[in-house]
């Protein structure tokens, strides 16, 4: 981040490459939001790689193993869980919850759950 207020970086490359600046953010982990930003606010990436190709998209909120790395400009999401993601760099207003869970359209949910003795999907859930 290039500049701001109210944000909080910790871990080695986390908070960015770009001159922009960033108010009201929190990046925590190796490499969280690392994108080269450009004026964005209101994100939240937590855990290694979390948000890391974050260009412009704003109020994402991201928490787990890589959880959002494709976004670029997609914004409004909440993507919780390992390599919880987006299907796209540009969806907006989605949510994914989940071990590896995918939000597949702009302003669409999906629950994903897995069995730990078998690794194979149990159920997944859109709504």
């Amino acid at each position: 981040i290039g500049g701001g207020s109210f944000n909080t970086i910790m871990g080695a490359t986390a908070g960015g490459t770009g001159s922009g600046s960033g108010d009201y953010t929190t990046c925590i982990g190796y490499n969280a939001c690392s994108g080269a930003w450009n004026n964005i606010s209101n994100i939240t990436g937590i855990g290694y790689k979390a948000l890391d190709a974050i260009t412009t998209g704003k109020g994402n909120t991201t928490l787990g193993y890589q959880s959002g790395d494709i976004l670029t400009t997609g914004a409004h999401n909440t993507l919780l869980g390992y390599d919880a993601d987006a299907s796209s760099n540009a969806i907006n207003t989605s949510t994914a919850i989940g071990y590896g869970a995918v939000a597949g359209a702009s302003g669409k949910g999906v629950l994903a759950c897995f069995c730990k003795c078998s690794r194979t999907a149990s159920s997944v859930s859109r709504f």
